[in-house]
């Protein structure tokens, strides 16, 4: 390997870690897409912070904050933890509905009801 494959390579990965995507990275570079596929496809994906919270029958709310890589990972992640906030009691809960935001916002980025 030359250094200057080891100096694209780097290239790629510092543009792929601002968010630039794989077509943008190829024609910014002058190098195939397959290439640069190649690439990116073995660095890891960025995780970010999600507050989810369940809504219940008490009302109670629940909210819980975990790192995923997306928003339907972040609400698997749930099962099992405790969560950060708790608002009523929980004696008897009947979970309705789970929501996911962006950590520490407002914007709901998924909902799901859990009646079955």
């Amino acid at each position: 390997m030359t250094n200057l494959d080891q100096t694209i390579k780097n290239e790629i990965k510092k543009l792929f870690f601002q968010g630039q995507s794989d077509k943008n990275i190829a024609s910014r570079l002058n190098i195939p897409l397959n290439e640069v596929v190649g690439i990116t496809k073995l660095l890891p994906k960025n995780k970010y912070y999600y507050d989810v919270r369940v809504e219940c029958m008490l009302p109670a709310t629940l909210t819980y904050r975990v790192l995923a890589e997306s928003p339907e990972k972040a609400a698997e992640m749930i099962r099992g933890l405790s969560p950060t906030s708790v608002k009523h009691k929980l004696i008897g809960r009947k979970e309705s509905k789970l929501m996911v935001y962006d950590a520490g916002s407002s914007i709901i980025k998924l909902i799901r009801n859990l009646f079955k």
